[in-house]
């Protein structure tokens, strides 16, 4: 592509001007750089839209992911203060049953000791009836 100036034109000799031909190439070089990067400004926006976009999605799978998150640690709390009632429960039926069974085994002792004055007491009648 080649832009002659009024001058040129009317001067045939001014065409094959070296001069003139290292800015016209110079020109045609600059023009085809300009064009390229042209291209790869709007090959990089259209990058840059289509990432956007994904990051748009994937900022919505994030949040997703992060309302999961704390529904499941809302229930692990949950389960977790859930288990620690019923250990406290068990906790607390032990020491009873405990306290109960020590009780029983006091009762049963009583109960030996007056099985055995009774015992005591009907050999004693034995031993005088005799």
């Amino acid at each position: 592509m080649r832009i002659l100036h009024k001058k040129e034109v009317s001067n045939e000799e001014n065409i094959n001007d070296p001069i003139l031909l290292k800015k016209d190439r110079e020109f045609l070089q600059l023009h085809s750089t300009i064009d390229s990067k042209e291209k790869m400004l709007l090959d990089r926006k259209a990058k840059i839209y289509q990432m956007s976009k994904q990051n748009e999605f994937l900022g919505t799978v994030k949040d997703d992911y992060a309302k999961y998150y704390q529904f499941i640690e809302m229930q692990r709390n949950e389960q977790i203060k859930t288990l620690e009632r019923l250990h406290k429960y068990t906790t607390e039926l032990s020491k009873l049953n405990k306290h109960h069974k020590q009780h029983l085994e006091n009762e049963k002792l009583d109960q030996d000791k007056i099985l055995h004055e009774i015992k005591n007491i009907k050999n004693s009648i034995n031993n005088i009836i005799m």
